[in-house]
């Protein structure tokens, strides 16, 4: 039997996901497909796989992705889906441990792909709030101000995502430091 969930997670919580995705299949629930907020399970053997995420340089069309999809299908994992750059991949636990970083340096950029991505998206969400403003002035419309106040939310909000991911890095290169 199938069952759909919808769920929100944001790109700094992707280890809560996989998490979330670990419990589901402790519970009996493999994940099959996903799409935005959208998570498609089937129920199966309780831990029967182990799923991993990872957000990718590029696009999982582009060449350089492909040939990495490929080598992670070669050590026995299966790729489920994408969403945007983010791939979705799950193992069989009875095959043994699953991880997709090895060392604390590959952490470390992959956190750092993550905070680009964010940090790509507030000087947008700026620029849209002196455009909300502009239209303010020029309409006196309320909506352009309550469209300006979401913003500012938002900003603020992948701000702290931001914050969030900086201090995994600094974490990761303290733990890196000491191990040298």
């Amino acid at each position: 039997m199938r069952h759909t969930v919808y769920k929100l997670f944001f790109a700094w919580q992707h280890e809560e996901e996989e998490k979330w995705l670990n419990e589901m299949s402790a519970q009996g629930l493999q994940l099959i497909s996903v799409s935005l907020c959208k998570y498609m399970f089937e129920e199966g053997e309780s831990g029967e796989y182990i799923y991993r995420l990872e957000m990718l340089e590029k696009f999982p069309s582009n060449y350089e992705s492909i040939k990495y999809i490929r080598f992670i299908e070669e050590t026995g994992a299966e790729y489920i889906g994408s969403i945007m750059k983010w791939v979705y991949f799950r193992k069989k636990a009875a095959d043994g441990g699953f991880e997709l970083y090895s060392d604390i340096p590959s952490k470390i950029r992959h956190f750092n792909r993550i905070r680009t991505l964010i940090a790509v998206l507030i000087p947008m969400n700026v620029f849209n709030l002196f455009n909300m403003a502009n239209l303010y002035i020029r309409t006196k419309d309320v909506t352009p101000v309550i469209l300006f106040c979401l913003m500012v939310l938002l900003i603020i909000f992948l701000t702290g995502g931001i914050i969030k991911l900086s201090n995994k890095i600094n974490t990761l290169k303290k733990e890196e430091f000491f191990r040298e």
